[in-house]
């Protein structure tokens, strides 16, 4: 008799402690370790092994070539090698395979001068290898993998903000890249480092929000931008080279 009191009014006691220890745990930012360098302008891509590589940036007005993986177990990040190129606003997207592509970027002080480089890294062997070169001179730009596995290339400007008319595909069984359609709108003045953005879309194909509000869809069987979405421009249509992909 005397037990079966007890546990209830243990229970009792316990049960509001746990309940405020489980409110505080959710919803809530806890610090973790720090990086081994400062740096902005950096990109970070999860892997498949569950660690977050952390590719270049700059300190100051200077591009960096270091990289660093976060563990998330160990709450830790490490020196993982360096990268063929200092780049600070590139783009980094993973592959397939679990490489990850590194494309363009400012390579020097300043982030005026776009580059067309680009290189692999690889997990299994922590180290960075260049691959084909972009077409054009990107910074800034946006990345996104497709579901026939190659990467978009898209938005962002050229050296000294110069205008990049068309988007690119880079293959990463080929390792190399290629013009894809032309984009929907003119996007001079709406190519900067403030703010476009790509998002696959559960059919496959691409949005793309530029800067300021216009919109547009890639389709990856066309390689064309088809239309505008946007609420202040009426969807048009675009005659472009059918290329599958």
């Amino acid at each position: 008799m005397k037990a079966s009191f007890v546990l209830p009014l243990l229970l009792s006691c316990l049960a509001p402690t746990g309940a405020i220890s489980l409110a505080q745990s959710l919803d809530a930012f806890t610090a973790t370790g720090s990086m081994t360098a400062p740096r902005s302008w950096h990109t970070a891509t999860l892997l498949a092994n569950g660690k977050v590589l952390i590719a270049g940036g700059s300190q100051g007005s200077d591009p960096l070539a270091t990289a660093e993986l976060y563990d998330p177990v160990a709450g830790t990040f490490t020196p993982s090698g360096s990268m063929t190129t200092p780049r600070m606003a590139h783009s980094a997207t993973l592959l397939p395979d679990g490489r990850v592509l590194i494309a363009g970027g400012a390579t020097t002080g300043g982030g005026v001068t776009a580059s067309h480089s680009a290189e692999i890294y690889d997990p299994s062997t922590g180290t960075f290898a260049s691959t084909s070169n972009l077409i054009s001179d990107h910074v800034c730009q946006r990345a996104t993998l497709l579901r026939n596995g190659r990467v978009l290339i898209a938005g962002g400007s050229g050296s000294r903000g110069g205008d990049v008319p068309q988007a690119e595909l880079y293959d990463p069984d080929t390792g190399a890249f290629a013009r894809t359609g032309s984009y929907a709108r003119n996007n001079f003045g709406f190519n900067s480092c403030e703010g476009s953005a790509l998002v696959l879309l559960t059919d496959g194909r691409v949005l793309m929000v530029w800067e300021d509000g216009p919109a547009e869809i890639y389709d990856p069987i066309t390689g064309c931008s088809p239309g505008l979405v946007s609420q202040s421009i009426r969807p048009t249509t675009m005659d472009c080279p059918v290329q599958l992909c």
